[in-house]
């Protein structure tokens, strides 16, 4: 559905990359009685069709629609696709995405390593389809809490930075697998990393680290973690447990 109405954005010229919020003069033409949107529908193509199929509107015939309901319809199922589509409009020319929008949108990988990146846009949040996103040898000092939204992700790569600390909410990436951290400025790493039960690879080595949280010994899948180079006077005793795991220290 998300693909059809990125058409409709294009189609009624609403690309306002600075704001999320339809002008005064924009609402008027989406939703007067003799609008664009109304005007859009009635072309009834193979995107219009389904639309209304969609929105279950099949046999209802479209002048008989009350402005209203046309408010109705654009409220309760595209207003939020609209704020989607400029989130991920900002996140492409930010950082000079390749692709339409729709691909950007439904890719499952991203890899913008060794791209000289010295921040991520809040806006990668919006990617919510991504499996894998490389961000390595790049020139980052902060990890942005958006990218702890990307529930979908099996791998990260966020090693070969300048990173001096990871969110609490990286505990929130249930999914991930392996996880690289590695040649960064790293002096500690939260507890919610612990939350990631379906770990099996996890590199810090060359940090700065000292000690190492307990909540580590919960990683029950985890075959490999790498902690040379650091500064560590503490390692859980409970991650030699872990069965089959290999310790690099």
């Amino acid at each position: 559905m998300d693909d059809i109405l990125y058409e409709i954005f294009r189609y009624l010229n609403l690309q306002d990359a600075h704001s999320f919020a339809l002008t005064s003069s924009q609402h008027y033409n989406v939703f007067n009685y003799n609008s664009l949107w109304k005007f859009y529908l009635l072309t009834y193509d193979d995107h219009t069709r389904m639309i209304w199929q969609y929105l279950h509107l099949d046999g209802k015939r479209l002048e008989s629609f009350s402005n209203q309901e046309f408010r109705d319809v654009w409220a309760g199922n595209y207003k939020e696709t609209y704020k989607r589509y400029h989130r991920i409009l900002k996140l492409k020319n930010k950082m000079n995405l390749f692709g339409s929008i729709t691909y950007i949108f439904n890719d499952k990988y991203l890899s913008l390593q060794d791209h000289n990146l010295f921040s991520i846009p809040r806006e990668i949040g919006v990617l919510t389809n991504l499996n894998k996103l490389f961000l390595h040898i790049n020139q980052l000092t902060a990890v942005p809490k958006e990218i702890c939204e990307l529930t979908n992700l099996t791998e990260l790569a966020l090693d070969s930075n300048q990173i001096q600390t990871i969110p609490k909410e990286i505990g929130n990436l249930t999914n991930l697998e392996s996880l690289w951290l590695n040649n960064n400025k790293l002096i500690s790493i939260p507890k919610e990393l612990g939350n990631l039960m379906k770990l099996e690879k996890l590199c810090l080595h060359h940090n700065n680290l000292i000690t190492l949280p307990d909540e580590l010994v919960n990683l029950i899948n985890l075959k490999w973690i790498h902690l040379a180079w650091n500064l560590l006077t503490y390692i859980p005793k409970g991650l030699y447990d872990i069965p089959d795991i290999r310790i690099i220290i």
